[in-house]
């Protein structure tokens, strides 16, 4: 299956009343879970991103697919503490693999809402049975689908191929650090770092290099340093391919501080640019950007495009620039433009291109 799906989207307090529902029936019939389970919910509703709307048909699928792969644990008692690593792992792939969700759309809690209190009630139930409302709410890194689903589709190959994967509290240390959280090629670096380490307990080393990630990303722009850069920084005695062990990172951070300077200049130039394309907006295409301008001139161009693009929703300006089709003066066409697309997440410069893609069709 290559296509893209959009599904349902509930609202938290409908998945509240069903959390609480899950909970009553778990504590006396646990069996029974499974027949709460549904296709479709009164007051969830998908929203089109440019993707196929999952029909009810479609999502019975995904949810056979989904336990077929789980089968070996079953959801009808808690997967014992020994197994809820490799449960994860199996979840995390099934979940990937069988949804085949939109990018967009798996950005947003809410549809994670309704894949876990409406779609696979016993699932979140079975890993988690104390299930604490954020384990069906969809916040990114508590609730159970959503946190299997994107540590797959950051790390899963890694694991995949690991000799000894990543346990529980290693990737506690990767995902749930907002600051690295924000950075998936920084959590693939610290990943590979991590599991090919021979150092004991390779936990202590983890920890380590997670705080010494998560301290320098307050004060260096990780992302304007390469992989081997990178490594010099969080670790100067680790070994290159070459078996040599670098004597200091000193070399690492002089790159470094020069490339922060350009991109300063960079930063800059986009903030010139932004404010340029909302005069241009207003003199060549008769719209007025009071929103983003206002918000060019209180957080900088770099920060007000980055919101505008991250948005869950289209802004009123790009809707208004594509009827008067003037695509070529959205902040997303400026974003995705070579020379400042490397200021913004991968996450971001997506966004962009999908956006301005749906809107030529």
């Amino acid at each position: 299956m290559n296509s893209y799906f959009a599904y349902p989207r509930l609202p938290d307090g409908d998945t509240l009343a069903l959390h609480k529902v899950i909970v009553e029936t778990a504590s006396t019939a646990p069996g029974r879970l499974g027949a709460l389970a549904a296709t479709s919910h009164p007051r969830a509703q998908a929203v089109p991103t440019g993707a196929q709307i999952a029909t009810e048909a479609h999502i019975e699928w995904v949810r056979s697919r989904v336990h077929a792969d789980l089968e070996r644990w079953g959801t009808g008692s808690p997967v014992p503490r020994t197994e809820t690593v490799s449960f994860d792992r199996a979840l995390g792939a099934s979940l990937f693999e069988h949804l085949q969700i939109m990018p967009a759309d798996a950005g947003h809690e809410t549809t994670w809402n309704f894949l876990t209190a409406v779609v696979f009630p016993d699932i979140a139930w079975a890993r988690f049975p104390e299930l604490h409302p954020d384990r069906v709410l969809g916040k990114r890194h508590r609730n159970t689908l959503r946190r299997a689903w994107y540590r797959h589709s950051v790390l899963g190959d890694l694991q995949a191929h690991a000799h000894r994967p990543l346990g529980e509290d290693e990737m506690t240390g990767l995902f749930e650090r907002p600051t690295l959280a924000m950075n998936p090629t920084l959590i693939r670096l610290l990943a590979k770092m991590i599991i090919e380490s021979d150092i004991e307990p390779r936990t202590d080393y983890a920890r380590h290099l997670t705080k010494r990630a998560t301290a320098l990303t307050g004060t260096y722009m990780l992302d304007g340093l390469d992989a081997e850069e990178i490594r010099e920084l969080l670790d100067p005695n680790h070994r290159t391919d070459g078996g040599e062990a670098t004597p200091s990172s000193s070399g690492a951070m002089e790159r470094h501080l020069q490339r922060r300077h350009d991109a300063n200049d960079l930063v800059a130039e986009f903030h010139r640019e932004m404010v340029e394309l909302c005069e241009r907006m207003s003199n060549e295409a008769g719209h007025r950007p009071i929103s983003l301008r206002h918000m060019v001139e209180r957080a900088g161009g770099l920060e007000a495009a980055r919101l505008s693009v991250s948005g869950p929703h289209r802004s009123e300006t790009f809707i208004d620039l594509r009827i008067k089709g003037r695509l070529d003066l959205t902040v997303e066409s400026l974003v995705i433009r070579s020379e400042f697309r490397g200021l913004f997440p991968r996450s971001v410069v997506d966004q962009a291109e999908q956006r301005l893609e749906e809107a030529r069709r």
